[in-house]
């Protein structure tokens, strides 16, 4: 199948993707999504994957993949936590697993360890768990299954913990 035939049967409806996508994921410019679906299009035709294929089959295929290259472009931030990763402990590790450097460390880890004692007096048992395993770097799943609730719940009581550490900030200013 000759590429330029088949990309001037698809474009109006390609474009119309994008359009729609850029609409709903607004990280990526219009343009950006096409020219991503026109190699994604040009690499499948090179290598003769949409030979027999229908329209709809190969702008189905082409959808799919721009979601999927817009979930995988899209990094996570790394935030750090609260409760866990962020302390520098005397004799410890500090951010990262590097051992605190100098005194100011060591004094921004005893505000921290005031902080997150502070966030413990205000959650519930349930939240502190949950907490703790946070503190641990484990997912929500795996919380889930050690807790015995689901990954849903999990989500749940984080999202308590977060508008409790909310309000606690409030006071603190």
């Amino acid at each position: 199948m000759d590429f330029n035939e088949l990309l001037t049967r698809l474009e109006p409806k390609l474009k119309s993707i994008t359009r729609r996508l850029d609409y709903r994921f607004r990280t990526f410019g219009q343009e950006d999504l096409f020219q991503e679906a026109l190699i994604h299009l040009w690499e499948k035709n090179r290598d003769e994957e949409l030979c027999g294929k229908t329209e709809s089959f190969i702008l189905q295929g082409c959808c799919f993949y721009l979601k999927n290259y817009i979930r995988k472009s899209n990094k996570s931030i790394d935030k750090m936590s609260v409760f866990g990763e962020s302390f520098d402990y005397p004799g410890g590790k500090a951010i990262g697993g590097h051992p605190a450097a100098n005194n100011e460390s060591f004094v921004n880890s005893l505000d921290n360890v005031s902080l997150r004692d502070s966030i413990f007096k205000i959650l519930g048992k349930r939240e502190r768990k949950v907490a703790v395993y946070i503190m641990k770097g484990l997912s929500s799943r795996e919380i889930g299954s050690i807790l015995n609730i689901s990954h849903v719940m999990v989500l749940k009581i984080k999202k308590n913990i977060r508008s409790k550490c909310h309000g606690l900030a409030g006071e603190r200013q």
